[in-house]
């Protein structure tokens, strides 16, 4: 097998799976309304900023350790990987703590919804527990890169990258009836999280059951005020 072949082809297709790792997500992602898909846009734009520096510094040590390789100098490879891991690692700590203490500031550059606001900054809180893990991650793989092995370092990483499929499956939201035949409760709307079947509806919005289902006024046989009843 042809030499770009064999270290091309592993990262190609790691990065077009991926992208559609991710286009398998949305539709997960859209059970929990369309402010949860919103955010998720919103959170991935943001972690880019580590995202991107990580990347810049993976190239950085691909190219040292295939330079220094070449040169037969091994020692340099080792040091040039701990300057390049250690110089990202000053970034990404700057990117996590912000991620950690400013989240609804950064989100709300890209959106003044409250609703996004509220669940792009709890996906910030999330990945940024993964800025620093995923420094030593890419790094060491454009390492291994630069030395010519990247089937392995690929399969390992692509592994882990297709476990959020099943587990975005266990923590989808319900849509159907279950199958006792009970509905299942869906994520309640914030914009109308406060009304209740109390005599009163959110404007436009029918009134509700505590267990969630719609009630319709029939007007009952013994008095002509309308009372309210099930509407299945």
């Amino acid at each position: 097998m042809p030499t770009v072949l064999r270290v091309g082809a592993p990262l190609s297709l790691a990065g077009v799976l991926l992208s559609v790792v991710y286009m398998w997500l949305t539709p997960y992602t859209s059970s929990f309304g369309t402010a949860a898909l919103a955010a998720l846009g919103v959170g991935h734009k943001v972690e880019g900023l580590g995202f991107i520096a990580i990347s810049g510094f993976a190239l950085s040590a691909s190219a040292l350790v295939g330079q220094n390789l070449g040169a037969r100098q091994e020692a340099r490879v080792r040091q040039a990987v701990r300057m390049t891991v250690g110089y990202c690692l000053a970034v990404t700590t700057i990117t996590a703590v912000g991620f950690l203490t400013i989240p609804r500031t950064l989100v709300a550059l890209f959106t003044s919804d409250a609703a996004v606001i509220a669940d792009g900054s709890l996906y910030l809180r999330v990945i940024a527990f993964a800025q620093i893990g995923q420094t030593f991650e890419i790094i060491l793989e454009g390492a291994l890169a630069g030395a010519g092995y990247t089937l392995w370092p690929q399969l390992a990483s692509t592994t882990l990258t297709l476990l959020r499929v099943p587990l975005a499956a266990c923590g989808r939201e319900p849509s159907a009836s279950s199958a006792s035949g009970s509905p299942s409760r869906s994520r309640p709307s914030r914009a109308g999280s406060s009304w209740r079947c109390s005599g009163s509806a959110a404007p436009g919005v029918a009134p509700r059951s505590d267990d969630g289902w719609p009630l319709s006024s029939r007007s009952s046989p013994t008095s002509a005020t309308p009372t309210a009843t099930w509407a299945r």
